[in-house]
């Protein structure tokens, strides 16, 4: 009984000798703070994804089974899969940084929303090249 009270004693002199706030300027640096935004973008991005994709399919593609699309969606977690272990390769090696990897994935994100969504540009193109 004696052994546990010093024990707790000894912890709480530890605590009271720990800072009381938290080093907020270490924890948020520029580069977490672009990872943060980068996992909610990607989250608002799927959103747009999973709500435009099934449409666009079924007009592009013609009706389908509801299996099919579900299917052709899953294809992203499978691209997913590739291009995040070539991104941990590249990140690896240090050929590109963590930064300029999310410019790439934002960029390139943004065309394909961009030619999946109903784009004027993009219903003007096909409808010139419709016979």
């Amino acid at each position: 009984d004696d052994h546990s009270q010093e024990a707790l004693a000894d912890f709480d002199a530890e605590v009271e000798e720990m800072p009381s706030s938290l080093p907020w300027s270490q924890l948020l640096t520029a580069r977490a703070l672009l990872a943060v935004a980068s996992v909610c973008l990607s989250y608002m991005l799927v959103g747009f994804y999973d709500a435009t994709l099934p449409q666009w399919l079924m007009v592009h593609l013609g009706p389908l089974d509801v299996s099919i699309v579900s299917l052709l969606i899953s294809l992203r977690t499978l691209t997913y899969l590739i291009v995040s272990y070539a991104a941990a390769q590249i990140l690896k090696r240090g050929s590109l940084s963590l930064e300029c990897l999310i410019g790439l994935g934002a960029g390139c994100c943004m065309l394909g929303l961009t030619l999946a969504g109903p784009q004027p540009f993009v219903t003007k193109w096909q409808v010139a090249s419709d016979p």
